[in-house]
């Protein structure tokens, strides 16, 4: 029995050796492209982008033809929970956003207001509009990244008491209709990723929204 099992532990002790070293190898690399600016970072960076950036734009254009199949869908399925797994932290309304649009039932969706009513470019939006419903209002990304990625364009109720920001009908453009990207930025990391891709899966629109007391 000893002469059985000892050449099989002994190979799950080098399966797992083999495993630490992967995840950490993957793990430093993901830190290097994502956090430093040396050089070398900055190669594996621009060649990261450059690789998944056109990857990403090889399937939105297929997608435009329709000419997406299942392997493709698995890929951009794939692609999908890792974004969401990814920005769980960084922007965790878009992730929330993103999963229950591919993978929730449609029903209404409501967001922490942690962030938004801590934003200033929201804040400025508010006193600026004053009281009433407005919208839709568009941003650029760079006017405040984490609401961007969650709600653009978004709608506003103000009141003298009370702020509600919201979307009626999460719905993100047509796979085979124009192209419209949205840059996911993580760290120094930058993806151009397509809106259309993820609607080439099953997808579910729903009415999302978060307030707060002024």
């Amino acid at each position: 029995m000893k002469k059985i099992f000892f050449p099989i532990k002994k190979k799950i002790k080098y399966l797992v050796i083999l495993f630490i070293i992967a995840v950490v190898l993957l793990t430093s690399f993901g830190i290097s492209v994502t956090s430093f600016d040396d050089s070398f970072s900055t190669f594996l960076r621009k060649n990261t982008e450059y690789v998944l950036n056109g990857y990403i734009k090889y399937l939105a254009d297929k997608g435009s033809k329709g000419g997406l199949n299942r392997f493709d869908k698995a890929i951009i399925n794939i692609g999908i929970l890792s974004g969401v797994a990814l920005t769980r932290f960084v922007y965790p309304e878009g992730s929330k956003i993103l999963y229950h649009y591919v993978h929730g039932d449609g029903s209404t969706l409501e967001l922490s207001s942690d962030y938004f009513k801590k934003s200033k470019y929201l804040q400025n939006k508010i006193n600026q509009l004053g009281n009433g419903e407005h919208g839709p209002i568009a941003l650029r990304q760079s006017q405040d990244w984490r609401l961007s990625m969650a709600l653009n364009p978004f709608f506003l109720i103000i009141t003298q008491n009370h702020v509600r920001i919201y979307h009626p009908n999460i719905v993100f453009a047509p796979v085979r209709g124009k192209q419209v990207h949205t840059i996911f930025k993580l760290g120094l990391l930058r993806l151009k990723v397509y809106d259309n891709l993820v609607s080439a899966l099953n997808t579910s629109s729903f009415y999302v929204y978060s307030e707060w007391k002024r």
